[in-house]
């Protein structure tokens, strides 16, 4: 019994950590500034027609979508770690933002382990990825 409290402990800690470590990138890339100068520039001096403004604006709403998914990126080996320690509780589905899945898995203790053993897997072999996009390495 003493040990899996220590196992436990040390998994919940590692776990905190990591969770807590800073992204890797913590610059945002300033693209979408880039774009807006751009736009401010070319159609004061009219080179660009409406279809092409129309066409960057695109493009930058494409940027800003992506810097936040980089931005709130999840790291694969806590979603691991989670789910292997605490998976029958559902806690790395409310880590990779699926909330309405995590509390089902918590309410049948993880599909009596079956669910968990296949977000395992699926965790694992990185199929089963955070909801706003892939995992930050």
């Amino acid at each position: 019994m003493n040990r899996l409290f220590k196992l436990f402990t040390f998994a919940l800690v590692t776990c905190g950590m990591l969770m807590s470590a800073a992204p890797i990138s913590d610059k945002k890339s300033n693209h979408s500034a880039t774009v807006q100068a751009e736009l401010q520039a070319n159609a004061q001096t009219g080179e660009l027609s409406k279809a092409e403004v129309k066409a960057l604006k695109k493009v930058e709403k494409q940027l800003d979508k992506i810097e936040k998914n980089v931005a709130e990126g999840k790291k694969w080996l806590p979603a691991v770690l989670l789910c292997f320690f605490l998976g029958g509780l559902g806690i790395h589905r409310f880590y990779l933002g699926y909330t309405w899945q995590g509390v089902v898995q918590l309410l049948t203790l993880g599909g009596l382990g079956i669910w968990v053993l296949i977000d395992f897997i699926r965790i694992l072999i990185r199929d089963l990825k955070p909801k706003n996009g892939e995992y930050v390495d």
